[in-house]
């Protein structure tokens, strides 16, 4: 974070430039490749503001509280600000362009954003009364070191896939397993992979093993969730709340 701080002190100093390694015609070429593509969200998301851009709102998967991609002058993380609400894994989105930090996005982009990542510029392809998203497009920040068409594709790819193959998915879940996947909760009985779709990266993870018996700990933001041998048996909240640093 301290590093961002740096940046914005140099382009005050030193006036605009750009902030992606990603040369213009291959920044050309992955948007010709995913600009218009229909996906679906792999994991339900929570939505809300994009800290200090109107014309957006931001997608995270962890809650807004437990998120920063910006730190202020004392080192302490911004939020994005308030969270609307979930739309839930599967949703059909479509891409409607991948934003880079070159210099002229860069001199668009509001201050209190986060101005030297990538964005996926996405829009919902839904109806649904309950995502009052009031016509604006969405926005997946990806992250700051992206030095590759790969790096892109794989940074997509964590969070959007095929609407087919993830409906199947949801389709052969049992029922209480899709529900909790639905509201983003962790619910006994998950398995690790579960966890990590409903929840997204952990902070940490750390493994015991005792008497041939594996105990692993999932620790979040906001919760921290404990596994034996595979599955869940104990959600407690995080007693010492923490900030997923999605700088990175």
């Amino acid at each position: 974070m301290k590093f961002i701080i740096l940046l914005f002190a140099l382009s005050l100093l030193g006036g605009c430039r750009s902030y992606t390694s990603l040369t213009a015609e291959m920044r050309t070429l992955i948007n010709q490749e995913h600009s218009g593509q229909e996906l679906a969200l792999k994991r339900s998301m929570y939505y809300g503001k994009f800290y200090d851009d109107s014309r957006y709102l931001l997608l995270s998967e962890w809650p807004f509280e437990n998120t920063s991609h910006l730190s202020g002058m004392k080192g302490n993380p911004i939020t994005p600000g308030e969270q609307v609400g979930i739309i839930p894994i599967g949703t059909k989105v479509r891409i409607v362009r991948l934003e880079f930090p070159d210099e002229e996005n860069f001199k668009r982009r509001m201050l209190f954003t986060p101005r030297y990542h990538p964005w996926a510029i996405l829009e919902l392809l839904t109806e649904d009364p309950f995502f009052p998203t009031a016509g604006k497009k969405l926005v997946i920040v990806l992250p700051m070191e992206i030095k590759s068409k790969e790096q892109v594709d794989e940074a997509l790819s964590y969070h959007l896939g095929n609407f087919e193959e993830i409906r199947a998915y949801l389709v052969a879940l049992d029922p209480e397993i899709k529900v909790a996947l639905t509201h983003k909760e962790a619910v006994k009985g998950m398995s690790y992979q579960e966890v990590l779709t409903t929840l997204g990266k952990p902070l940490a993870v750390d493994d015991l093993v005792k008497e041939g018996i594996t105990t692993r700990t999932m620790t979040y933001g906001h919760q921290i969730i404990t596994l034996v041998d595979g599955l869940v048996t104990d959600i407690v909240p995080n007693k010492e709340p923490r900030m997923h640093n999605a700088t990175l």
